[in-house]
């Protein structure tokens, strides 16, 4: 019987530190999202910044997946991977959603944009190449999901990133 005393103070002990416990694991769990979406947005090739400021964060508490938002900003002069204001109103935009997360919601990052898939194959809209500029050289290409599988996909996970 002297064990049944032990486990129950054990028990209670790890009930006192479970909110600490599950606090931390938030703060890494939101930090983690955050990298890997700061590394999406600032490293999508940019022309317009049509591309980069299209991102999105979902956590699975939100019920509203917001689709494609087109951006009046077509530009003689280009913008380059990580110019502003695409990665900033970006950023500011989905920083309250990443705040918001928990442990126990999946996350989903995503990109509605039309063209997302041509250019992370290297292709641009309107069949443009995408310029050296927006090209991440330890990756060897075009960075956005596969440079993201590379850096952060040894961390597993369901979808395995």
């Amino acid at each position: 019987m002297a064990g049944d005393g032990g486990a129950a103070a054990f028990k209670a002990r790890l009930k006192a530190v479970m909110p600490t416990i599950e606090a931390e694991i938030n703060t890494k769990y939101r930090k983690l999202v955050w990298r890997i979406f700061a590394d999406l947005v600032n490293n999508s090739p940019q022309w317009s910044g049509n591309l980069a400021s299209n991102w999105r964060v979902n956590a699975g508490g939100y019920s509203q997946i917001l689709g494609y938002n087109p951006q009046d900003w077509y530009r003689e002069d280009p913008y380059e991977r990580g110019d502003d204001p695409a990665v900033s109103l970006t950023m500011l935009r989905e920083f309250s959603k990443v705040e918001a997360i928990t442990y126990l919601k999946p996350v989903r990052i995503f990109n509605p944009t039309p063209y997302a898939s041509e250019v992370e194959v290297g292709q641009g809209p309107d069949g443009r190449d995408i310029r050296e500029v927006n090209k991440l050289a330890e990756y060897g290409g075009v960075a956005m999901i596969g440079y993201i599988k590379l850096k952060y996909g040894s961390l597993g996970g369901k979808n395995n990133i």
